[in-house]
């Protein structure tokens, strides 16, 4: 399943403080919790352990490996994460 939101929260709404990163974090939690996953269109708020929970990156670091992909093309982490997130956790 799919989900998208697509409207202002009810806090924003009522010019309310609101925190959007801690929301998003979150629902990635929830997400990891219950072998869901974030589509990766976007920007993600996870940590670089977080997101290789979420995905199991196993046969990508093997391909990496295998075609020296490291420094050459960067890594899907990087290509998603905010870049206060990029530096936060080591692969």
């Amino acid at each position: 399943m799919d989900i998208g939101a697509w409207f202002a929260p009810g806090p924003v709404l009522r010019n309310e403080p609101y925190n959007s990163r801690a929301q998003v974090r979150k629902f990635e939690q929830y997400l990891r919790e219950n072998r869901g996953y974030q589509c990766l269109y976007a920007c993600i708020e996870q940590t670089r352990d977080e997101y290789r929970q979420m995905f199991d990156c196993s046969l990508y670091d093997h391909c990496r490996a295998k075609y020296k992909a490291d420094g050459v093309f960067m890594d899907t982490f990087d290509k998603i994460a905010r870049p206060w997130n990029r530096s936060t956790a080591s692969k």
